[in-house]
């Protein structure tokens, strides 16, 4: 009877190291898991963010040509009207050189 007894916790106590081994290579199975899926969250987060900037670089980029093209188009006829004045005052600007010298 003392044998079986002493059986009987021998067994149990092999059952409590088999489940403790279990528990800590499912808690092992677990932390790699979380590990994996940290992982490939932070690579989504990385992958978003640079989607994001890129998305903002883009819509910058666009938003300059557009002024860059409005201003372009201003200056342009700036000049227009400038060089259309100029010619309209040339002759009377040399006139006025002319008799100033002359004068």
């Amino acid at each position: 009877m003392a044998k079986d007894m002493l059986n009987a916790v021998l067994e149990a106590e092999n059952e409590c190291k088999l489940r403790v081994s279990d528990a800590k290579s499912r808690a092992d199975m677990k932390i790699t898991d979380a590990k994996k899926q940290a992982q490939k969250m932070i690579e989504a987060a990385v992958a978003n963010a640079q989607d994001n900037a890129q998305k903002a670089f883009d819509k910058a980029n666009s938003d300059a040509a557009i002024e860059l093209k409005a201003a372009a188009a201003l200056a342009d006829e700036k000049c227009s009207r400038i060089s259309q004045t100029a010619e309209k005052n040339r002759t009377k600007v040399i006139k006025n050189a002319v008799d100033f010298l002359i004068g």
